[in-house]
């Protein structure tokens, strides 16, 4: 279990920094622009970023600590997935869980109006967040198949 929830807490951690690596990549004319991909894209780096909200949706100079705000929040998330037993069930819910504060960060985002909603962005990051969640998953549970000599067969459990 211990091996577990350090696994949990080092791959949410690393994913905690995702969103603050995309709002450096992208060029101030995407996270500025009027486009509709430059909407796209902020929408996904709030949804990935969520503690940029504490700072009113614009990053104010202190970037680090809201990446560092980012890094705890994930970390809380990273506990609970590890503490939770690794069945898929359980991962599945968590997973699911995930979705529905995402889906409330974007709506929140959106000023909960669905023609305002940026579903892209929505989809592309429930893909991201499925990442980690997937990662823990397999370090817990290893991988369905071994080999036997020479035959790959099921793993029994």
């Amino acid at each position: 279990m211990k091996k577990r929830v350090l696994t949990s807490l080092l791959v949410f951690s690393v994913f905690a920094l995702v969103g603050p690596l995309i709002w450096t990549a992208c060029p101030q004319s995407v996270r500025y622009g009027c486009g509709r991909l430059s909407r796209e894209i902020f929408g996904l780096i709030v949804l990935t970023f969520p503690t940029i909200l504490f700072s009113a949706g614009e990053p104010t100079p202190s970037v680090v600590s809201l990446a560092e705000a980012n890094i705890v929040f994930f970390v809380l998330i990273g506990a609970l997935v590890g503490l939770v037993p690794p069945r898929a069930m359980y991962m599945v819910l968590m997973y699911l869980a995930m979705c529905a504060l995402v889906a409330g960060l974007g709506g929140y985002y959106a000023r909960f109006r669905l023609s305002e909603f940026r579903w892209p962005a929505f989809g592309a990051a429930l893909l991201l967040y499925a990442i980690p969640f997937r990662a823990v998953f397999w370090t817990a549970t290893g991988p369905r198949l071994r080999s036997t000599g020479g035959m790959v067969t099921e793993r029994k459990t």
